[in-house]
């Protein structure tokens, strides 16, 4: 695949839905709540399917973004519940 070749909507969807499991329980371990971790978890898979080239790299590259990214919305969303 290109680097600058657009990756379809539908393969995106499919990709992120096999990575849901794992992040929701990576966040849900992080957050023991299952509304937050819902929530974290959400917003760490849309924010990494905004970058199409997550979607071009080694599995071991996405997983460690995914891993980061995950954790940094798992710790947002746990800093704003303490907020409210």
């Amino acid at each position: 695949m290109a680097m600058n070749t657009p990756i379809a909507f539908n393969l995106k969807v499919e990709f992120l839905r096999n990575l849901e499991v794992y992040t929701y329980q990576m966040v849900y371990y992080l957050l023991e709540n299952e509304a937050l971790a819902t929530k974290a978890a959400m917003t760490a898979l849309l924010e990494v399917s905004r970058r199409d080239e997550f979607f071009i790299l080694p599995s071991s590259s996405q997983l460690a973004i995914l891993k980061k990214t995950a954790i940094a919305r798992a710790l947002a969303v746990k800093q704003s519940n303490h907020a409210e």
